[in-house]
């Protein structure tokens, strides 16, 4: 069995990346135009962007990483949400972050969408456990 690994964390990048360029977006085009109204506003869209773009990003990315491997779908799915939890981990410890229930919640959304994106495409070839 191969382990696909740049394709694993590509996927793990893009439900990273996506997320924040949302989130940009979002603060941008709906929140206020100073920049301390506008930091609070991104701090609190950021726990719902975080947990939402997590899980359909996570979702999204497990299933395509999945797709060449369908035998080994699921360890895919899996490999790519953890490695997502682990880069946010990382980068909330890089910009010193207080510990978040949200954020933890968010890093296990992430492992789960992913790996249930690698479950459907198993599922879809036949080769569920």
């Amino acid at each position: 069995m191969t382990i696909r690994l740049r394709r694993v964390l590509l996927g793990a990048f893009l439900i990273e990346l996506l997320p924040i360029a949302i989130l940009s977006v979002v603060t941008a085009w709906f929140g206020p135009t100073d920049k301390p109204s506008a930091t609070a506003f991104a701090g609190s869209a950021g726990r719902i962007v975080a947990v939402a773009g997590g899980l359909v990003f996570g979702l999204g990315a497990g299933w395509w990483v999945a797709r060449p491997v369908p035998s080994a779908a699921v360890m895919h799915g899996f490999l790519t949400g953890l490695f997502a939890g682990a880069l946010e981990g990382a980068m909330l410890v890089v910009a010193a972050m207080p510990t978040d229930p949200v954020f933890i919640a968010a890093a296990l959304g992430r492992i789960a969408a992913a790996t249930a994106g690698g479950a459907l495409v198993a599922r879809k070839r036949g080769m569920a456990a």
